[in-house]
Parts: structure tokens; C-alpha cells; sequence
């Protein structure tokens, strides 16, 4: 086996998968928040762009009429929650405390992608609507791109070294990197990429590098005995 067109073969592997990869990471483009408010009520609520997959959230809103704040009984507001493919996945009314009004939302958001809402409150005489969206993502968070990269660098570069240095250890351990990056992205996703198909084809890709990498090191490290 020739270990310089191993050497070669990877690195170039290495570079257009970091390549692919920082364009996909930076032109993936963030949610953008949609907020329609009606003439009449004005809801106010808190508005988080991003929500951790999995969790549980807590919303509380106020609502206010042209001169007072409602409290108590004075409103009746409902949520209604979306998910990624548009199926309604919660219709329920909030709570009414002594300032504001508040819902418990549980066992929700079980999906990635890009969801929606519609909260809506209404009186004898006016009523009020607020709706937008928001991304459920693997942490809650928007900047794990820089996670991808760092990941792939640091992986890149211990198989540079291990290349270099002719360490085929040093360069499997490095390789084991694209292979938990791989899982990840197949397991979470990639913020900023909602299509499944194309985070999935991403994830089987760097688990196939990283494979390859390891087996093909690990190979001439035999043949080398």
C-alpha cells in the first residue's frame, strides 16, 4: 500500500470536507421572527428565537387594552403551537395570574426545525393576536456553527500531524473525530439547515471520511508490522 497516496488521498478528503462544510455553516440562513399584532389588545411576550429540543417552557404574557393592563378574569387567551411540518401540536388556554397570564408547555418540542404560534386574547368588546416563529434546535442556541468547524479543524489537524509525523495511532484518533461529528449531525441536526435529507447526506458523508480515514490507517499500520 502507498502511504503517500494515502497521505494525499485523505488530506484532499480532509480539505474539501472542511471546504463543503464552512460554506453550508455560514450561508445557512437564521429563522426570522414574525410578529403580527391587530389593532385592539396588545399581547406581550417574550420572544425567543431558539428553544432546546426536548424541553419544557414556561410562557408568560401581558396583555393591555388601550388605557390598563388585564389581569384576572378580565381576558381569555389561547396558544396554539406548530410544528415543523405544520401540524397543530397544542391548543390551549393560559392561566390567568394577579399581572399576567402564563401556560405550562411540556413534552412539545420533540422535532428540529422551524415552528410556529398564534396566541390570541380577547375581551367582551376587543381582541388581540400575536404570532411568529421560532427553531428548535439540538441546545437551545444558534452559534454552534464554530462547533462544526472547530471540530472538523481540530480533527484535520491531527491527521495532518499524524500524516506528517507518520503516526497512523495519531492519525485513527484523529479520524475518530469526524466519526462522533458524523453521529452528532445524524443524531441533532445542523442549526440553520431545517431539510432532513440534506443534514442526514451531510452526517453519512463525514462519518464515510472519518471511516475511511481510520480503516485505511489502521491498514498500513499492519502492513508496516
Amino acid at each position: 500500500m502507498n502511504s503517500k497516496n494515502l497521505k494525499k488521498g485523505s488530506t484532499l478528503l480532509v480539505f474539501i470536507l472542511f471546504l463543503s462544510f464552512s460554506v453550508i455553516i455560514v450561508s445557512a440562513v437564521p429563522p426570522v421572527q414574525t410578529t403580527i399584532q391587530e389593532t385592539g389588545l396588545t399581547i406581550a411576550y417574550p420572544q425567543y428565537q431558539y428553544i432546546k429540543l426536548n424541553s419544557n417552557f414556561n410562557l408568560y404574557i401581558h396583555v393591555q387594552n388601550q388605557t390598563n393592563f388585564l389581569t384576572g378574569n378580565k381576558a381569555s387567551c389561547w396558544l396554539d403551537l406548530y410544528n415543523s411540518t405544520g401540524h397543530e401540536t397544542m391548543h390551549s388556554r393560559l392561566l390567568e395570574e394577579s399581572s399576567d397570564y402564563y401556560i405550562n408547555i411540556v413534552n412539545n418540542f420533540t422535532d428540529i426545525g422551524v415552528h410556529s404560534f398564534i396566541i390570541q386574547c380577547n375581551t367582551t368588546s376587543q381582541t388581540g393576536l400575536a404570532n411568529g416563529i421560532f427553531e428548535i434546535t439540538p441546545t437551545g442556541l444558534s452559534d454552534l456553527q464554530w462547533f462544526y468547524i472547530l471540530i472538523i479543524g481540530l480533527s484535520a489537524g491531527i491527521i495532518i500531524l499524524g500524516f506528517a509525523i507518520k503516526d497512523a495511532p495519531l492519525t485513527i484518533l484523529g479520524s475518530f473525530g469526524f466519526i462522533f461529528l458524523g453521529l452528532y449531525i445524524l443524531f441533532n441536526g445542523i442549526v440553520g439547515i431545517r431539510d432532513t435529507t440534506t443534514t442526514r447526506t451531510i452526517a453519512i458523508i463525514v462519518l464515510m471520511v472519518g471511516s475511511y480515514i481510520s480503516v485505511r490507517s489502521a491498514m498500513e499500520l499492519i502492513d508496516d508490522k
